[in-house]
């Protein structure tokens, strides 16, 4: 389990897997979903009366992921301005969404 996380990080962190599926597939889709997960989740508690402080948290908790892919999209060699473009976009929507 581990070592297929250290692999999964390695292989995004060092630009092995092709640009655009970091950001269709990585980005896009699965940070997205990840993110909405979250905001639902933190809307829940809100409404369940909890702590806004936990609501706050568990609707940040995507963000050392969403920055490691906004980083690895970075560091990619193949990205462009555009595909980084829409990252810092993609970036800034999950962090207000």
């Amino acid at each position: 389990m581990l070592q297929a996380l250290g692999r999964f990080i390695h292989t995004r962190w060092s630009g092995e897997i092709d640009h655009r599926v970091l950001l269709q597939r990585e980005m896009l889709i699965i940070g997205s979903l990840v993110n909405f997960v979250a905001s639902f989740i933190g809307l829940i508690l809100l409404a369940s009366k909890f702590s806004g402080y936990w609501a706050a948290f568990v609707h940040f908790l995507p963000l050392p992921y969403n920055v490691f892919l906004l980083f690895c999209v970075f560091r990619h060699r193949e990205s462009g301005a555009w595909i980084r473009l829409i990252a810092t976009l993609w970036w800034l929507c999950m962090l207000i969404v």
